[in-house]
């Protein structure tokens, strides 16, 4: 049987309905981001919008200019129409699907067009890439030779030994050049996760950095733990790490967005995902509660950024548990703060993410760590006490000493106290 694509041009008055952006994405596969493998068999329109302003049909003037579209609720009677029918049929869903798969093998034809194109170099007078425009002069030749009449049984043969091997060559290239990549994530992976997290300040003697395997918490003054939390978020920023230079990625569980330097800005780079505290408040309660934070927040951001979070921030670790956990009534709860930990390291740790958290307190001085009330934290956590210092007789003018084990650090008291708290 002979076949041909007609071309007819619009006459004045008639209309052809359409699919608006919005609705668009859906497609033919409702709710699925992929089709599955039975997809030629299986195809459906799914769940396309129910309102007017998902459609619209185009009218052609009397010159043959398409005229401004209008959303039409006849266009939405059209589509539904379309829906039963092709729910009713199957048949027609089984062309639907043909012509879906056509649309596809085109689309990867036009890939290795040019891909091909960008491999070939033209030797005729000269050494130099073939001309942008070769791409669009195949693709139109192409296009108006397959317009000419054709029959049904050439193309099968066509596709029997031109196209099928080729699509088989092709898609195993695919799945060599995945593997290849994969390989690479997987080598990427395993040096991430064996390169220590910096700091930004000293925590022992040299030490500036702390490994994955165990998390660091920070227990003291508020403002001053707060500081240190955002100078390690910085510090990460500002380090590219082992021999592929890798960029490092941070997830903030924060009551407020850090105040980040204006210059650096980091949560720019998309390499930070801030999670404000309503998002995240007893995310640590239990594994359920850790799975919908992950799915929400987390999961989402690794997939945008390409790579797995290394660092994980979280200005109180006692309010990702139960904040009426048995504890003292002033500060945050160590218990509570160990029952968090329970829960996120164990994940953190599979994931391969260090784990930085700070138990923030309204007393400036030391806090004794050795304290019966701080055991379960201790044990699970490399504690550090946070104490602020205003005045030492080695201390700058405007100056505040940050003390962070049996190290400290001196920064200006702006960046660190309160604007309601004057420095003597």
């Amino acid at each position: 049987m002979k076949y041909a694509i007609h071309r007819k041009d619009e006459e004045p008055g008639s209309q052809r309905i359409i699919l608006n952006d919005s609705t668009c994405p859906t497609g033919l596969y409702s709710d699925r981001v992929e089709a599955n493998a039975a997809f030629l068999s299986n195809i459906s329109l799914g769940k396309l919008a129910g309102t007017s302003d998902d459609y619209s049909i185009e009218t052609y003037s009397d010159n043959g200019v398409r005229m401004q579209r209008v959303a039409n609720t006849e266009a939405e009677k059209i589509a539904k129409e379309a829906v039963w029918l092709l729910e009713a049929n199957a048949s027609l869903k089984n062309v639907c699907g043909v012509m879906h798969a056509a649309r596809h093998l085109y689309a990867m034809a036009i890939n290795e067009l040019s891909k091909t194109l960008t491999q070939i170099t033209v030797t005729e007078g000269e050494n130099r890439s073939p001309s942008p425009l070769v791409t669009e002069f195949l693709v139109q030749a192409v296009a108006n030779d397959a317009n000419r009449p054709f029959d049904a049984l050439t193309l099968v043969e066509g596709m029997g030994s031109l196209v099928l091997p080729w699509l088989q060559h092709v898609t195993q290239e695919n799945l060599k050049n995945r593997s290849q990549q994969e390989a690479t994530v997987k080598s990427l992976d395993a040096q991430r996760v064996n390169i220590p997290i910096p700091l930004g300040f000293q925590i022992g003697p040299d030490v500036t950095s702390f490994s994955r395997e165990r998390p660091l918490v920070l227990v003291g003054y508020g403002p001053a733990v707060r500081y240190l939390l955002n100078l390690a978020v910085l510090t990460v920023f500002a380090t590219e790490a082992g021999p592929e230079t890798i960029a490092l990625n941070v997830i903030y569980l924060g009551r407020d967005q850090p105040p980040f330097a204006a210059g650096d800005r980091p949560s720019e780079s998309g390499r930070i995902n801030y999670i404000p505290h309503a998002e995240w408040l007893g995310a640590g309660v239990s594994k359920k509660k850790l799975n919908e934070l992950v799915a929400s927040h987390i999961a989402p951001f690794a997939a945008r950024s390409g790579a797995r979070p290394d660092l994980l921030v979280i200005d109180n670790l006692a309010l990702t548990a139960d904040l009426s956990a048995a504890g003292p009534s002033s500060g945050p709860s160590p218990w509570a703060g160990a029952d968090g930990l329970k829960n996120i390291f164990p994940w953190a740790q599979h994931v391969g993410i260090g784990l930085l958290a700070g138990m923030p307190l309204t007393t400036e001085a030391t806090v004794d760590l050795t304290e019966t009330r701080w055991n379960r934290l201790r044990e699970h956590s490399k504690l550090l006490a946070v104490a602020l210092v205003r005045k030492a007789d080695d201390l700058a003018a405007g100056q505040v000493r940050i003390e962070v084990g049996d190290c400290y650090i001196d920064v200006d008291a702006a960046l660190v106290l309160p604007s309601t708290i004057l420095v003597p």
